[in-house]
């Protein structure tokens, strides 16, 4: 006579089962991230010729896309983050000596999840990158500002709220390139 397997025990293979799924789930990962990615270009680029419909319709089919289990989120509510990070990242690698200001300007006009994500990426790039003392300084006077979220794509926002909060950031996104872009 055998005992019947208790449902709640620790596989047989113990973490290389769940190992072993996560590579399964790699690729439908990369998928939807790429495909995230896409659509928030285009709502991105849509938002900045003050096409908003269209942006909403990219943003919907991008926070349309399933839950990632592999990563532990929504493909869209990452992929903005993630574009904010990289164009602000990339200015202050490259050195801009606005890219602060720009910030600056952007953020008491963007209240939420813009102003929110905004901020979190400016403590991120202060971790992250190395900055010179005036850099310091001004990134100091901006997160002198509390956030008040966690960051999006650590939230559990679906659906319409996720699609708000998304099109937050984007449009922080949009202005702060509008910004730097004025100003030569």
């Amino acid at each position: 006579m055998s005992l019947p397997r208790d449902p709640f025990a620790p596989h047989a293979l113990g973490d290389a089962a769940t190992v072993l799924g996560q590579r399964a789930l790699a690729p439908i990962s990369q998928a939807a991230m790429e495909a995230a990615d896409n659509l928030l270009r285009k709502a991105a680029k849509a938002l900045a010729s003050g096409d908003e419909q269209r942006a909403a319709t990219f943003v919907a089919r991008a926070v349309a896309l399933p839950y990632d289990r592999r990563e532990e989120m929504f493909p869209a509510a990452a992929s903005a983050a993630m574009m904010l990070f990289t164009i602000v990242g990339d200015e202050a690698e490259a050195r801009n000596p606005r890219w602060i200001d720009a910030a600056a300007e952007v953020l008491p006009s963007e209240p939420g999840w813009g102003r929110s994500e905004l901020l979190v990426t400016l403590g991120a790039v202060w971790d992250d990158y190395d900055l010179d003392p005036d850099e310091e300084a001004g990134l100091r006077a901006l997160l002198a500002a509390p956030v008040d979220r966690p960051e999006l794509q650590s939230s559990d926002l679906a659906g319409d709220e996720l699609a708000a909060a998304v099109t937050e950031v984007l449009n922080v996104v949009v202005d702060y390139v509008a910004v730097l872009e004025s100003w030569g």
